[in-house]
């Protein structure tokens, strides 16, 4: 009997080809570790994998060129950790993991083939942590609704049906307290607002259209919108006081309308959008607002008044816009400490905007980025602005 508790095969630069797993497994009797990564096996040799299933704890299996499910592990039924990445399998036996329900406690089922997640998790008890990212699963309906799992993390599929969503997470209300579904293709917001232990969401790069949807805890900290389709900011935010940050870049926002922003937002992160215009009414009153990044909008317009409520704002972002002017309304900005209006094009500096000298040379000209033709900003109006007119 050989006492061994740790076994690792691995491949590095190019997978390790592996012919048969040895027969000495045989004699294993304390192995509790075993981890077999970028190796390519031909023979599993079932009987010997199988003699180590009864002591093994962790088993690790990443790009080793399965195919199918792999029988053996059912044998496995001390394990408490299993990883089965970078493979080929697209469907787990209905019957594949019985044996570990009420022992398995993480489960890790990355860049695979899966299209559901599979009827045997159904009946685990013991899962704590669950990741089935990079598969290309539609169906959750069978996610296990008797653990209590605290980590589920189902990004890069194709999952769309947010309603599916809402009731699959029910069971975990108040055991979750992280859940990522980015990169998916969810058309709208599911109801998020019975995890209660979730303080952030990440549904960036989905497909989602409709701003009225969904429901978020109360004490949700982060949201994350990024790469989606919305033309209007989510009313969701209305409820949520605990979310400081709007983070929205690569949608295809219109407007900004101050009824459905709410006051104490400290940061708005919407650059890639299709504004094109900033009026009297974008931002609310007493606004805590103290970064704005809008860059690379079609803006075309900035009101006079535009800012006015923005008190608090330190940092202003309209890179790659369509300005032709700078706008007066910078001015209004008492607490200012960095603005770049770089890389947008058209700009021009004129004697119409000579107005803005005495609040543009109270600014570090290190802070003030951006460009009028081949002249700084403020190069232009520390020196060409006295010729203006008074």
């Amino acid at each position: 009997m050989l006492s061994i508790f740790v076994i690792a095969i691995q491949g590095f630069q190019c997978p390790y080809q592996v012919h048969k797993i040895p027969d000495a497994f045989h004699h294993l009797r304390t192995l509790k570790y075993l981890s077999i990564v970028n190796s390519r096996v031909d023979d599993w040799n079932p009987n010997a994998m199988a003699n180590i299933g009864a002591t093994v704890q962790t088993l690790t299996l990443e790009n080793d060129g399965l195919t199918n499910w792999p029988l053996w592990v059912q044998y496995f039924t001390q394990l408490t950790q299993l990883s089965i990445t970078g493979s080929l399998i697209s469907a787990i036996p209905d019957d594949g993991l019985d044996k570990l329900a009420s022992k398995l406690e993480r489960l890790m089922l990355n860049n695979n083939k899966l299209t559901e997640v599979p009827k045997t998790l159904s009946n685990m008890s013991a899962l704590r942590l669950l990741t089935l990212d990079y598969n290309q699963i539609v169906n959750i309906t069978w996610l296990p609704k008797f653990s209590m799992i605290t980590f589920l993390s189902l990004s890069s599929n194709n999952i769309a049906d947010g309603n599916m969503v809402s009731n699959a997470l029910k069971p975990y209300a108040g055991s979750l307290t992280d859940v990522h579904f980015n990169d998916n293709k969810l058309t709208y917001i599911p109801d998020f607002g019975l995890l209660t232990g979730v303080t952030e969401f990440n549904l960036t790069s989905n497909e989602i259209v409709d701003p009225f949807s969904g429901t978020l805890p109360p004490n949700v900290i982060y949201v994350y919108f990024g790469h989606n389709q919305f033309s209007l900011i989510p009313r969701l935010f209305l409820n949520a006081k605990s979310v400081s940050d709007l983070f929205m870049p690569s949608n295809k926002v219109t407007m900004l309308d101050a009824m459905y922003i709410p006051s104490w937002t400290s940061a708005i992160e919407m650059g890639f959008n299709l504004i094109s215009e900033l009026t009297d009414t974008s931002f609310p009153a007493g606004s805590k607002l103290q970064f704005l990044r809008l860059n690379n909008n079609p803006i075309v317009k900035i009101s006079n008044q535009a800012f006015a409520n923005l008190q608090h704002l330190a940092e202003l972002g309209l890179q790659q816009t369509r300005l032709t002017r700078l706008p007066l309304a910078l001015g209004s900005l008492t607490g200012i400490v960095t603005v770049d209006v770089s890389g947008s094009t058209s700009l021009v500096c004129t004697c119409l905007e000579s107005s803005l000298r005495s609040w543009i040379l109270t600014q570090d000209s290190e802070n003030f980025i951006g460009n009028c033709g081949q002249m700084s900003v403020y190069e232009f109006f520390h020196n060409l602005s006295l010729g203006c007119p008074v």
